[in-house]
């Protein structure tokens, strides 16, 4: 998603622009669906540590480890709600931190999926 951060109205603005893509030079914008995850009530921490592995982790690594590999990778494709509900509902059971919808540390989180990934 481009945004273009030299608008002054970005910043005050910005959620009003969820679902949409500013080009580079930020002449005009442009209709998209929306990129993100539904946050399930202080779930962002984990929306964005996904967003970003969704860019980075390769796909040789899908569905060949196990149940929550293969759930994050679908959830890469759909970007499925309900999905994401279960898998949130998994990953309670699975990593201490999650359980609950309290704020949590994003880094935190990050080693503890990744462990549970390379399992």
């Amino acid at each position: 998603m481009y945004r273009n951060t030299s608008n002054s109205a970005y910043g005050a603005h910005h959620s009003a622009l969820r679902g949409y893509s500013v080009n580079p030079r930020g002449a005009s914008i442009i209709n998209q669906k929306p990129v993100g995850l539904e946050n399930l009530t202080n779930t962002c921490y984990i929306s964005a540590i996904f967003q970003i592995l969704f860019l980075i982790l390769p796909e040789s690594i899908n569905r060949r480890k196990g149940r929550v590999t293969e759930m994050f990778f679908k959830l890469k494709e759909t970007k499925d709600t309900k999905l994401y509900k279960n898998m949130k509902a998994e990953l309670d059971t699975l990593i201490p931190i999650v359980s609950g919808f309290e704020q949590q540390d994003a880094q935190e989180f990050l080693v503890f999926f990744l462990e549970l990934l390379d399992k």
